[in-house]
């Protein structure tokens, strides 16, 4: 080896780690947005027999519901017991290896044990793949297609989502996963 060429590997070898770094670095961390509505109403009158119950909500509605078979002990609710309800949708997104993307469509459904004051949720997971064709980020806007082939442009509103945003560049994929659910409690009377 030529004694010159060792700080030129040197040299080689560290614009190559930093390259690297650099690249590294770009490359969004995974962000998740979640958003939560919640709303309650307590329950006015309730049938037993018929299995349904006058609700007021916060607002002053009154809102009359049956309950279906799968609602266990209902024989429990009683007047003036509040009744919860929350609906959250999360969306998760991460940059991904190209082809290593999952698509599948994952439902859950969870309900009070029996003996327990009536719950449940309902959750549905979607996942799937989309391309990035674009990244607009001083407009906070980024195009990409999905298995269809369709360019859809999104206007990106959250902070966090908007910084994953910066981090993307065309031909990036990324593996979405949107999670729609809802629970519902009832809480007796204290």
């Amino acid at each position: 080896m030529h004694p010159g060429s060792r700080p030129t590997i040197r040299l080689a070898t560290l614009a190559t780690a930093a390259l690297l770094a650099v690249a590294c670095a770009q490359t969004p961390k995974p962000v998740t947005v979640t958003d939560t509505i919640t709303a309650s109403a307590v329950v006015e009158s309730i049938d037993h027999a018929a299995r349904t119950a006058t609700l007021r909500t916060a607002d002053g509605r009154a809102l009359a519901v049956r309950a279906g078979p799968d609602v266990r002990n209902f024989d429990q609710v009683k007047a003036g017991d509040r009744l919860r309800v929350s609906f959250t949708d999360a969306l998760a997104a991460e940059v991904i290896k190209p082809g290593s993307g999952v698509t599948s469509v994952t439902p859950s459904v969870s309900r009070a044990a029996a003996g327990a004051m009536p719950s449940g949720s309902l959750a549905l997971a979607t996942q799937g793949v989309v391309k990035v064709q674009s990244v607009d980020a001083a407009n906070n806007r980024v195009t990409v297609t999905g298995a269809d082939g369709v360019p859809v442009t999104l206007n990106v509103r959250d902070a966090q989502a908007q910084q994953f945003i910066r981090g993307l560049k065309a031909g990036d994929e990324v593996q979405l996963t949107y999670t729609e659910s809802v629970a519902v409690s009832v809480e007796p009377v204290r």
